[in-house]
């Protein structure tokens, strides 16, 4: 299930508070770094919430859990999608990205030669 705040225009809204209140300016006048923090507080907040209601399920339900992380197939650019986005889709990640940073084409992501 993805989040509401995952959803196109509730994201580019989010996106658009952040760069307001944390630089004051609008979306088309801050720079790549700006908008990536101002993505990056967005997910850190979608984040949050998620990570408070788990803790409350957990603490109702008291269950096992078992921890376990594979670096081996997150590398470069899907790494940095998968940190970014960890609920949605890889194709729509993007899409979420390039729709918030118009006036930047994909500066998140960059593309690099293939080897």
């Amino acid at each position: 299930m993805i989040d509401k705040q995952f959803e196109k225009e509730e994201f580019k809204k989010s996106v658009k508070e952040n760069v307001k209140f944390l630089y004051r300016k609008t979306l088309e006048e801050a720079t790549q770094e700006q908008i990536f923090q101002a993505v990056s507080y967005t997910v850190k907040d979608v984040i949050i919430d998620n990570w408070l209601k788990s803790q409350k399920a957990y603490e109702k339900q008291d269950p096992k859990i078992v921890y376990y992380m594979s670096m081996e197939f997150l590398m470069g650019r899907a790494l940095a999608e998968a940190m970014a986005f960890p609920n949605v889709p890889t194709k729509k990640s993007i899409s979420l990205i390039q729709s918030c940073s118009s006036a930047h084409p994909n500066p998140f992501f960059p593309r690099t030669p293939k080897a």
